[in-house]
């Protein structure tokens, strides 16, 4: 199940743990997954050796499995954004895909199937878990225009695909 989806190692460090007889060496990783079409995943995973850690994160990622609602033609109809930390994530919906902006959020974007949107993100530090927190916590607001017509009640055809004032107001994060 695992291999069918793409994998971003988004972080690797040691931890370090102080006893009275000796030093204790963790390693700490951060993984990011997506099968393109929808489903995302993160992990984090702490072991003695590498081995270990990533087994650990691999387990972690199987149960924070999310599910997103995903329109094939418009895959984000409407501004979304969230805020973890100080870590500010704004994604509006455009007709193609900016490649502009952070790396890190361009491929996780990728890895959960996203084509259609553009992304600004603002921040004074670029922690790596924030980031990876704000992207899921963003995504899981997600909805299709179906859904979007029936909470607002209104037919799809009306719906203005991208311009907020139509149907959304005030602040995204």
């Amino acid at each position: 199940m695992i291999s069918d989806f793409e994998r971003l190692i988004l972080d690797q460090s040691y931890v370090v743990n102080v006893t009275k007889l000796r030093r204790v060496y963790n390693r700490r990783i951060l993984i990011y997954i997506g099968n393109k079409n929808g489903m995302i995943s993160f992990g984090i995973g702490k072991g003695e050796d590498y081995e270990t850690a990533i087994v650990n994160c691999l387990k972690k990622c199987k149960r924070n499995m999310v599910l997103i609602a995903l329109d094939q033609k418009h895959t984000c109809p409407r501004p979304i954004g969230s805020r973890f930390n100080d870590f500010r994530l704004m994604i509006m919906p455009s007709n193609g895909f900016n490649v502009w902006g952070n790396p890190l959020i361009f491929k996780m974007l990728i890895g959960a199937g996203i084509r259609h949107c553009s992304f600004y993100c603002k921040s004074r530090k670029r922690n790596r878990y924030a980031i990876v927190n704000s992207f899921v916590i963003s995504f899981l607001k997600n909805q299709t225009i179906q859904e979007i017509a029936l909470e607002k009640g209104m037919k799809i055809s009306e719906i203005n695909k991208g311009n907020p004032s139509k149907y959304q107001s005030g602040v995204y994060y």
